[in-house]
């Protein structure tokens, strides 16, 4: 149905800006946050994101689980743990060790690159060929990293 559709594509922009605004908030956090160290800030982080996603995901996973065991094996329990607690950790460490030392204009400008590398990573790991408008985005997100490099560097001249 149409009007599902469009709903559905508002609520995505809503939830895109919400997670805008609270990355903004982690960020300028971090930043205040320049005594403590990187990894228990990330620790910190992933407790809160796991205690808040838990309770959204446990009637899923209990659903899940009396549908089909099968898929809450141990295995597939210890790779969810090993890419989250690991994998997660890791990139959110060095995130916010670069946050505390990086001016807030370039982490500004270096979010911008996140959603280019998402469709090359789509691109060359998965093999999802991205769509025109896709390419078209990155050009546009490339054009405005090189354009804001440029500004900074005739500023200082």
């Amino acid at each position: 149905d149409a009007s599902h559709a469009g709903t559905g594509a508002w609520i995505g922009v809503a939830l895109a800006l919400l997670a805008a605004a609270l990355y903004a908030g982690t960020t300028v956090a971090t930043r205040r946050l320049g005594h403590m160290p990187s990894a228990q800030i990330a620790m910190l982080q992933m407790l809160a994101g796991g205690l808040v996603l838990s309770l959204w995901a446990l009637p899923l996973l209990t659903h899940i689980a009396a549908a089909s065991p099968q898929l809450l094996s141990a295995r597939a329990a210890s790779m969810v743990l090993t890419l989250g607690l690991v994998h997660t950790a890791f990139m959110y460490t060095v995130m916010y060790a670069a946050f505390q030392r990086l001016p807030a204009p370039a982490i500004a400008a270096l979010s911008f690159v996140y959603p280019a590398m998402a469709l090359l990573v789509d691109l060359v790991w998965f093999g999802a060929v991205p769509s025109a408008a896709q390419w078209a985005g990155m050009g546009f997100i490339l054009v405005a990293v090189v354009g804001h490099r440029a500004g900074i560097a005739l500023r200082r001249h």
